[in-house]
């Protein structure tokens, strides 16, 4: 298949931290969630700020937060 090819920037990098070792449909449900709650573009300070319980409904680990914050 040809290469895909995502911008450089702050969405790319939380998509990888999203979908790293979850299936395909896993990771575009958690997607989903994450910019239902956060928007698109994600809302970075929001994202920052939003608790652990936030993540987790919008479909994110503890360890996945924790990246995604980082």
């Amino acid at each position: 298949p040809p290469p895909r090819i995502n911008p450089p920037g702050p969405d790319t990098l939380l998509r990888t931290i999203v979908g790293q070792q979850v299936s395909v449909a896993a990771a575009r449900s958690m997607w989903t969630k994450l910019v239902t709650r956060f928007g698109d573009p994600v809302d970075l300070a929001a994202l920052v700020a939003a608790d652990d319980a936030m993540l987790r409904e919008a479909g994110l680990s503890r360890q996945k937060a924790g990246y995604a914050r980082s």
